[in-house]
């Protein structure tokens, strides 16, 4: 019993390294500028938006100035949506990219 659990967690590990990979060798399809929408989501220029456990890149610049791509995803607490590796930072006007993932089976 001790082994199987092991193993499950071993594999939920290994799943997570699998997204990653997906994340950071797929290539960028579209950058830009979040907006509210009228229906109270962000969206790109395109028009493409983003929903609770929608994927996203955005921008960010520390407080020593250094800047980089940060990896995280979108959640829907009360009234509006936020980022979930950092809550504070505001959506509206965030530089943000999505990538094209493959689909692996």
């Amino acid at each position: 019993m001790y082994l199987r659990s092991m193993y499950y967690k071993i594999g939920d590990k290994l799943n997570d390294v699998r997204h990653i990979i997906r994340q950071v060798t797929s290539p960028v399809i579209e950058e830009g500028i979040v907006r509210k929408n009228s229906s109270v989501r962000y969206e790109l220029p395109s028009g493409d938006y983003f929903t609770s456990g929608s994927t996203i890149e955005y921008f960010f610049t520390y407080s020593d100035g250094e800047s980089r791509w940060i990896y995280s995803r979108i959640e829907h607490i009360g009234e509006d949506y936020y980022i979930v590796d950092n809550s504070n930072i505001q959506l509206e006007g965030l530089l943000v990219r999505v990538n094209q993932l493959p689909t692996w089976e």
